[in-house]
């Protein structure tokens, strides 16, 4: 729902496990990181942390706590996605740390707290292992609706954001892509569904595929229209350029992959 009211469709994109997963048992976590990988996810919610305990674990051990979060990082290396993990805090409204133990708040890279007086909601970064604790923002619930599968429309709601970071202001604009900009793109996922393939036939990890600036740019660069052939190249070039610029194409050790 959110992804739609940004103009982003998610189409197949979107992917729920209703089955329990428990983040305490090996099995599962491997499981879990072999779906992920087949979807090529690049963000893994578990909602809730108890409900992933399965009553197998006990939320206020330090040494049970120490494991889920142990095999959280363990789920995001194995994927590359980041792992996001929701939790409850205590009845007490005075409470404003999480449930449960201690390690928890210790060994987690980054605690986002939210809270509601009344009518008022607002979240906050408690802790940033590689950035800035305190920042933080209000916001409020919509209500928003869209098509759904049948025919009928599915009613939600959706965040907005009224001041902070991630306030509209904050936000950056993403332009549309070129015409020469989308065919490079489209080429370049072909390439890449044809390495994962051959990745998963040697039994490799397909998280991680991708190629060299110039590979890519030659390999895609008969997608792309000019009016002078000798500055294909160059219009290639600055076609994954964009896309980098756009946040569709990542840049790591000097190769192109996928963002999403």
């Amino acid at each position: 729902m959110a992804l739609h009211h940004t103009g982003i469709e998610p189409g197949n994109k979107l992917h729920f496990i209703f089955e329990p997963v428990s983040l305490v048992k090996e099995q599962d976590v491997i499981n879990l990181a072999k779906t992920a990988l087949r979807h090529k996810a690049i963000l893994i919610v578990i909602d809730t942390l108890a409900a992933s305990l399965a009553g197998e674990a006990d939320e206020n051990s330090n040494r049970d706590m120490t494991l889920l979060t142990h095999n959280a990082k363990r789920l995001a290396m194995m994927t590359g996605s980041a792992v996001l993990i929701t939790h409850h805090t205590g009845r007490n409204p005075a409470q404003v740390a999480e449930r449960g133990a201690y390690s928890l708040r210790a060994n987690v890279d980054t605690s986002i707290r939210v809270s509601r007086t009344g009518n008022d909601r607002a979240w906050e970064v408690v802790k940033a292992r590689d950035g800035v604790d305190g920042v933080g923002g209000r916001f409020e619930l919509v209500d928003a609706s869209m098509p759904g599968p049948h025919g009928n429309d599915i009613e939600s709601v959706v965040v907005r954001h009224l001041d902070g970071p991630a306030s509209d202001d904050a936000t950056p604009k993403v332009e549309a892509l070129t015409p020469n900009q989308s065919a490079v793109f489209e080429q370049f996922k072909l390439l890449l569904d044809s390495e994962e393939a051959l990745a998963e036939e040697r039994g490799e990890s397909i998280w991680n595929v991708g190629f060299p600036l110039d590979d890519c740019v030659r390999s895609c660069m008969a997608a792309v229209k000019v009016n002078d052939t000798r500055h294909r190249t160059t219009r290639t070039r600055e076609a994954f350029q964009a896309l980098v610029k756009a946040g569709l194409v990542m840049e790591k050790e000097g190769r192109l992959l996928l963002t999403n």
